[in-house]
């Protein structure tokens, strides 16, 4: 459950840096998206021999590795680096990977920020 509160604590940063900044909607954008599922992709390398021979369940897949359930793996180098992500994230401040909707664009098309 440690990384579920770090998890957490990370996305109520998020939406308060939002609030703060008159933010009303934020969500990934693809090139950020595209390169997060590509950490987890690699990630699963270093666990592949071990999801070989376990026994078949969600994490593995049923026994059958595959791309789809590489992506929807979790991060594989561990809870501290990637606690160390999402800290490096926050300090550079700048909300980087995020599409970001002011307020005062509601009623306008959106736009990429």
């Amino acid at each position: 459950m440690h990384i579920t509160a770090v998890q957490a604590a990370h996305f109520a940063y998020v939406v308060s840096e939002c609030k703060k900044r008159g933010i009303s909607t934020f969500e990934p954008t693809q090139e950020a998206e595209e390169a997060w599922c590509d950490t987890i992709v690699k990630g699963t390398a270093i666990r592949a021999n071990f999801f070989k021979e376990c026994t078949p369940g969600y994490y593995n897949n049923e026994g059958m590795p595959s791309e789809s359930a590489a992506r929807n793996s979790t991060y594989g180098n561990g809870t501290q680096a990637f606690m160390k992500i999402l800290e490096a994230w926050r300090e550079k401040g700048d909300l980087g990977g995020l599409e970001l909707k002011h307020l005062e664009q509601e009623s306008q098309p959106s736009a990429n920020l």
